[in-house]
């Protein structure tokens, strides 16, 4: 048949538009948890879906561990079948800087629906175990939250499912169970690799929510803190996050849970974040500017983060300078543009910022250097945080210069975040593209370069405004006086050792070799992010504990910069 010439140049349009929609395979995924609080606990997974996989490629994958955090600790009861019955499985497991991702294979093609059942006990962390991030399964009391990342396999492939998600709360009767989609059973489109960034929970679940908005607050059992009000602050800070950014609001989801070790962090997952209290500090008592930052930090990386090739646990070190500068950035950036804190506050957070960054012991070490300690070095890990900050410190102050006042910094990242929501391509490569179109491939090379050999960033004069100089100074240098991995013991009798006779923690704390640590009471990352802030720690000596208190610095300052107020007269 031969079609009208209009009608023969409209048609591979009409043909995209009109052609029907592919039918999406679906995923079913049912979770029963087993709680005992007094005993171990487990989540039994079930999991069915469609595949076409050869022999010896990779059917599933789960993270073992990501730094110093063990992840799906399965049981050996493990069954995988196809319609044709039962198949053979073999991990191969791959580590890199992050930790150790298992790829699940069988030696046989695998083609139709399989099925996946296997039990992952939740992880019992004592206050001997290292900090990292909250990527594992934890109960408490009655009850357990944990994101996907650290029991769910996920299964090959990168398009999207039609993903059905069911409880199974047969053994913890009268319980809640919930989601970053929702609570109890839900429906969602997505990839399966987004299973691993869902926050799930269960058990005895309170929560705060806000009336006719899909924003919520979880836990388990009541935090130290006023729940109403910290939920009121989060629900304005994300109100105004949308508004900033420009994205469609969305469900989301904040889970909060005690750390029995010695940590207190949080880590952002999809329309949600988990974040541990124990050491942290929290609304009130003199640190809730600090504690609204860290929560605002969370809320960031749900508009900003880098769209990444492969697995992003795995590659997420290379890069974290990024998505962790940028919520440094906007967190102390949009509380004083939101009207949480006032000018002095801002101006005295963007100091504090930079200190951090001049005298951490690895501010000049090469990013290739920083990576490799991501996960077992706290100084390595906070400068990927405060040289990211420095980046698009400087960046605000380089883009309105280049553009001549056309564009700002802001308008870079709406269109980052903008991309994100919108499922266009979000990489690296696309944030440099940006960023040369903006002020040029000198100006943009040469701040990526000093980012990454280490050079030391200084912003210019003006760059938080006119009202404000930039002068140099002298600021002590972190210096713990003993190796890190001394603050996490490995049992209970271990003693300190390591210890630097010349250091303020000999000298001022009058810490011994043969001192046991009992205690720390304060976050090392607090420490390396406040000059000011004294390191407090218990050690046990001659069989009486000895509180210990000493400035955490070396003896000398190192150079860097801060903002001061012009005086108007001058």
């Amino acid at each position: 048949m031969k079609w009208p010439k209009h009608i023969a140049r409209a048609l591979p349009f009409l043909q995209t538009i009109l052609s029907p929609t592919p039918k999406l395979s679906i995923l079913n995924l049912r979770l029963t948890p087993h709680i005992d609080p007094l005993g171990v606990s487990s989540i039994e997974v079930y999991l069915d879906w469609a595949t076409n996989t050869k022999a010896n490629s990779t059917l599933f994958t789960t993270q073992q561990s990501v730094g110093a955090v063990p992840l799906n600790d399965w049981t050996d009861d493990v069954l995988f079948r196809d319609g044709y019955g039962e198949l053979p499985l073999f991990p191969v497991d791959f580590t890199d800087a992050s930790g150790v991702r298992r790829e699940w294979r069988t030696d046989q093609d695998v083609l139709g629906e399989v099925l996946l059942i296997y039990t992952v006990r939740t992880r019992q962390a004592d206050i001997y175990a290292r900090c990292g991030p909250l990527l594992d399964v934890q109960v408490e009391h009655d009850g357990l939250i944990g994101p996907g990342a650290g029991f769910i396999a996920i299964p090959a492939g990168t398009e999207d499912l039609d993903i059905r998600l069911s409880w199974d709360l047969s053994f913890i009767p009268g319980s809640r169970a919930v989601s970053s989609y929702g609570e109890g059973d839900v429906r969602f489109v997505a990839p399966a690799t987004r299973l691993a960034e869902t926050v799930f929970a269960a058990g005895t679940l309170d929560s705060y929510e806000v009336p006719g908005d899909d924003f919520a607050l979880f836990w388990v059992r009541a935090p130290p803190m006023n729940t109403t009000q910290l939920g009121q602050q989060l629900h304005k800070l994300r109100v105004g996050m949308v508004d900033f950014f420009g994205t469609p609001a969305q469900k989301y989801s904040v889970f909060i849970r005690r750390s029995k070790h010695r940590c207190g962090s949080g880590t952002a997952f999809h329309n949600s974040f988990i974040f541990a209290y124990n050491a942290m500090p929290l609304p009130g008592g003199g640190s809730e500017v600090r504690a609204l930052e860290f929560l605002a930090h969370e809320m960031v990386h749900d508009f900003l983060r880098l769209q990444l090739q492969g697995t992003d646990v795995s590659m997420y070190p290379w890069f974290a300078w990024w998505p962790e500068g940028v919520a440094e950035y906007y967190s102390v950036r949009l509380l004083h543009t939101l009207g949480i804190t006032d000018q002095a506050t801002y101006v005295s957070r963007v100091n504090a910022k930079m200190s951090a960054y001049y005298t951490s012991p690895a501010v000049q070490k090469l990013i290739v250097e920083l990576t490799y300690t991501f996960y077992t070095n706290q100084a390595s890990q906070r400068m990927f945080y405060s040289r990211g900050y420095m980046y698009f410190l400087l960046l605000s102050e380089l883009v309105p210069k280049y553009t001549h006042g056309k564009f700002s910094l802001d308008d870079l990242l709406r269109e980052m975040a903008q991309r994100r929501a919108s499922g266009a391509d979000h990489e690296i490569y696309t944030w440099l593209d940006i960023v040369e179109n903006a002020i040029g491939f000198k100006a943009s090379n040469d701040l990526w370069n000093a980012l990454y050999r280490g050079k030391l960033l200084v912003p210019e004069e003006g760059t938080i405004g006119p009202r404000y100089h930039l002068r140099p100074v002298l600021q002590d240098q972190f210096d713990l006086g003993f190796p890190e991995d001394r603050l996490i013991p490995k049992g209970p009798n271990q003693t300190l050792g390591g210890l630097d006779p010349g250091s303020r923690a000999a000298i001022e704390g009058r810490l011994r070799q043969t001192d046991v640590l009992t205690l720390v009471s304060t976050p090392l990352s607090l420490i390396l992010d406040d000059v000011y802030r004294e390191m407090e720690i218990v050690v046990l000596r001659d069989n009486e504990e000895v509180q210990i208190r000493y400035k955490p610095r070396s003896w000398s300052g190192v150079e860097s910069w801060q903002f001061e107020a012009v005086d108007r007269e001058e």
